[in-house]
């Protein structure tokens, strides 16, 4: 009797969702985690906004194992979808929040704008996959809630001051390259690290841009006399390397350092040709030098790291909790482009970004900048004029 009650009470299920059009078959979460991967795998591509780039998806799967981690721990982890109830959505942003970051970068609380975009890609996921493959209905999707952000668009990454910028240059041309006990080789990448730390605070584009230009991206400006013909040079970024999938080019005075960046190859042992499709930073290892492989954002990360520590350690600079990261070089350029009076909209364009981003992320600094020009005439009434006694 038990037996039969089940079984007439599941095809009663059964019958009814199958009524609303719903697939026959019932999936997991971690069913569903792993179609909506195989799904996107086919749209992985090395142009951004053309499908997703490999590292845009790896960045998806960590937001869905977040939603995994997050259903096993309720106990539902082996629940068909449609038995796992929708509100368990509500508390997932809190959920995250409440976790131990395990990142080295992360320090204090999750940011909410990050949160919301975990919530964004599991519903974005249940939408592609359970909700469009027909695998639940429209009342089966779970509720969530997303974090309540700051309007305020500040830039979240400490950077340096312009001061502070030619310090450390300093103290890594005067004390860090000329370190006893070293050896010539590893004083020679020392001296390559120096001009890639100026290169990143003179051309403004990400670490991921930076790290990908071939020597054949770099060519001279037709349209610059001869004497800035001298310095500038023209850094093409195709769109395979660009976050936004449109192509740029980077004016920059960076003529001099890679001079020198050539220079150091040399003594390396490395010769370089400058029409070849070469990257500017290879791999600096004997054995791998020559295949054409970059470096990465990793091996930057530890010298930087060793840097600031290490000029912070001989009064160079003060820190001052700050943690500078590859990408703060990118925010220290908008910065003093803003404050030399450069014009948003070339900033824009040489940064691969928006007017709008920039507006709404730097204008704490526009502002300070303006002083002069927001105060013109201000209150000028209220003058004392001794000749009115």
């Amino acid at each position: 009797m038990v037996a039969m009650t089940n079984a007439e009470k599941i095809y009663a299920e059964k019958k009814g969702r199958l009524n609303f059009g719903v697939r026959p078959v019932s999936i997991t979460c971690r069913e569903l985690s792993a179609l909506y991967q195989k799904e996107r795998r086919k749209d992985i591509t090395n142009i951004p906004h053309q499908g997703i780039t490999p590292r845009s998806f790896d960045t998806m799967c960590q937001h869905i194992k977040y939603w995994e981690d997050y259903i096993k721990e309720e106990g539902h982890y082996n629940t068909k979808l449609e038995d796992i109830p929708t509100e368990l959505g509500l508390t997932f942003g809190n959920w995250i929040k409440d976790q131990k970051k395990k990142s080295f970068k992360d320090v204090g609380s999750r940011n909410n704008y990050t949160i919301n975009h975990t919530i964004a890609a599991v519903k974005k996921m249940y939408r592609d996959i359970a909700k469009q493959k027909k695998y639940i209905t429209e009342n089966e999707m779970p509720m969530f809630k997303y974090l309540k952000v700051n309007r305020e668009n500040k830039s979240t990454r400490d950077l340096i001051t312009k001061k502070e910028f030619t310090d450390i240059s300093r103290w890594i041309q005067y004390k860090y390259c000329n370190e006893k006990g070293i050896s010539n080789k590893e004083q020679i990448k020392r001296r390559v690290y120096g001009i890639v730390f100026t290169l990143s605070h003179y051309l403004g584009c990400r670490p991921k841009e930076m790290l990908a230009i071939k020597w054949s991206d770099i060519s001279i400006n037709p349209n610059d006399d001869k004497k800035d013909q001298k310095i500038n040079r023209l850094i093409h970024i195709p769109a395979d390397n660009s976050k936004t999938g449109r192509s740029r080019d980077i004016i920059a005075p960076v003529a001099p350092q890679l001079e020198r960046l050539m220079k150091w190859y040399r003594e390396f042992g490395f010769e370089v040709d400058e029409k070849s499709n070469d990257f500017i930073f290879p791999r600096m290892t004997y054995s791998v030098i020559n295949e054409n492989v970059p470096t990465t954002d990793v091996a930057w990360t530890k010298r930087l790291r060793v840097v600031m520590k290490g000029a912070e350690k001989d009064g160079y600079w003060d820190a001052k909790g700050r943690n500078i990261t590859n990408y703060s070089a990118r925010h220290h350029y908008i910065t003093e482009a803003i404050q030399r009076g450069v014009d948003i909209y070339d900033i824009a364009l040489n940064c691969g970004t928006s007017i709008n981003y920039i507006e709404k992320t730097y204008s704490h600094v526009t502002t300070l900048m303006r002083s002069k020009e927001i105060t013109k005439g201000l209150g000028k009434h209220r003058l004392y004029n001794p000749l009115q006694d």
